[in-house]
């Protein structure tokens, strides 16, 4: 959820008319810090939660309780500079928001976010080397002490994914300013 919620929260940042821009000209900086904030309350309202049902009802340890609410955070960082990379073309583009919500819902079922990764195989494994939120729930799963896949997976196919991920997210947040002013009716 909070993969998906992050992603959509990106694309929405600039949905209003002015982009966000009036005569008081708020700063981007504040948008974003304030989107980040937002991004992070929401995820850990999202993952507490589940993290308690999993120490309680599952057994996980208190430590792996703890590192499940941290990667959702970093995830949700981190998808969210994904999801303000497709802003301005889902601005351009409004049916695209569908199309996006309806692959992350396929995407849903098809990571490795309801069964683990070793019940796999074939092509549906192989996509998932791929996935970036293979290796975010696999390292759960790891880190918890279930049944993970996560000492299988490659770790440089994971460095490159999370390195373009990150990259991706610079230049998300380094062109947002500019993004703003595109969609705004002032530009």
């Amino acid at each position: 959820r909070v993969f998906q919620s992050s992603i959509v929260a990106g694309t929405k940042i600039v949905n209003s008319v002015d982009g966000g821009i009036r005569c008081e000209r708020i700063d981007s900086n504040v948008i974003l810090k304030a989107a980040m904030i937002r991004r992070s309350i929401e995820s850990i309202l999202a993952t507490i939660p589940t993290s308690l049902i999993l120490v309680f009802g599952f057994g996980i340890t208190w430590e792996g309780g703890i590192v499940y609410i941290l990667i959702a955070q970093l995830m949700a960082f981190l998808f969210f500079g994904i999801g303000l990379c497709l802003a301005g073309l889902v601005k351009r583009i409004p049916d695209l928001s569908n199309v996006l919500f309806m692959i992350l819902r396929l995407g849903f079922f098809v990571s490795p976010a309801i069964y683990p990764m070793h019940k796999m195989s074939g092509i549906h494994y192989t996509l998932n080397e791929y996935n970036p939120f293979s290796y975010v729930a696999e390292g759960a799963r790891y880190v918890a002490g279930e049944i993970s896949t996560f000492t299988d997976l490659k770790m440089t196919t994971m460095a490159t994914i999370f390195s373009i991920v990150i990259l991706l997210n610079i230049w998300a947040f380094n062109r947002f300013d500019k993004l703003r002013w595109r969609v705004s009716t002032w530009s």
